[in-house]
């Protein structure tokens, strides 16, 4: 499962820069014995039926999102933190893991989406549905201000919490 970053870090707000990230890997994978799903977004998962990509005996990769309401076209709501994107995340994974009859996925996350998935983890009961999470880029100790994605970042919640020191990645990262 990949999961993309804060939608803001390219530069221009735009949601679709930050779910394509994961594409040349998926296409890489696909061309390697994959069964690549595309993007898994939160209002489609109810539509995904049990062990319905399980039917290949192949591994899958699936790029989801944690952010709503993006497949009907409308843009995305901020949550009042990273924390909030993690039900969202929880329901895309234990929708991945219906359909693939998997007890377990593999994380890949890039910068926010690490964070998003660790909180996951550690607080939302992903210890017992994620094998591995492979973190790409993800601020875990903060990032400075000066640091070249903060130029871009809004002053949403989560964009201050990704900053050295917040409260939030302190308590992300105190021992379990």
């Amino acid at each position: 499962i990949f999961v993309h970053g804060h939608s803001s870090e390219l530069g221009r707000g735009d949601i679709q820069g930050v779910l394509n990230t994961f594409n040349y890997i998926s296409n890489y994978l696909s061309k390697n014995g994959y069964v690549e799903k595309s993007v898994l977004y939160p209002e489609s998962s109810e539509q995904i039926a049990e062990g319905s990509w399980a039917y290949c005996n192949k591994p899958v990769a699936v790029r989801v999102t944690y952010y709503e309401g993006l497949s009907s076209g409308t843009t995305h709501n901020y949550k009042n933190g990273i924390a909030g994107y993690s039900p969202t995340l929880k329901k895309e994974v234990e929708t991945v893991l219906k359909a693939t009859n998997k007890d377990k996925a593999i994380i890949v996350a890039h910068s926010m989406g690490g964070l998003v998935s660790r909180y996951y983890i550690k607080f939302d009961g992903g210890d017992s549905k994620v094998q591995k999470l492979v973190t790409l880029g993800s601020p875990h100790y903060g990032a400075r201000e000066g640091a070249t994605f903060f130029s871009f970042l809004s002053n949403a919640e989560e964009s201050k919490q990704m900053k050295v020191g917040s409260d939030f990645l302190n308590n992300l990262n105190l021992p379990s």
